[in-house]
């Protein structure tokens, strides 16, 4: 099983919002279970930080395609939470084998999250 983590900046021009992006969430998930011999660090991928903060839609699911994933994992936050539903619609048509999941901030009862329909799974608050 190959497992993708995308964490997406927030979308303004300054340089802070990409250098903001640091992905503590899925970096976490994948020490957690590498140590406890769930998986292996191979079959664990972080977006890349440069497609993720620099590139655009396309980009982002061009390298998401490239990982071969069976599991595509975004982490929600307020800021990227419209557009990371967006691109899991466009990536399940393109990647109609994986599995999609969401956790975050932004993955709580009540939030447009649940009534997206963009998601297999959604995996409530900080996953962590």
């Amino acid at each position: 099983m190959k497992i993708l983590f995308i964490q997406l900046p927030r979308q303004e021009t300054s340089p802070e919002a990409a250098s903001a992006n640091v992905p503590l969430i899925p970096g976490r998930l994948v020490a957690l279970a590498t140590s406890l011999g769930l998986l292996l660090r191979d079959d664990c991928v972080i977006l890349d930080d440069a497609v993720a903060d620099h590139g655009g839609d396309a980009a982002v699911a061009a390298a998401a395609m490239g990982t071969g994933a069976t599991l595509a994992v975004f982490v929600l936050f307020p800021w990227n939470l419209d557009r990371s539903i967006w691109l899991a619609r466009k990536l399940r048509s393109m990647m109609p084998a994986t599995w999609f999941a969401a956790c975050g901030p932004e993955a709580v009862q009540g939030m447009p999250v649940f009534k997206a329909h963009a998601f297999d799974a959604i995996i409530e608050g900080e996953c962590e």
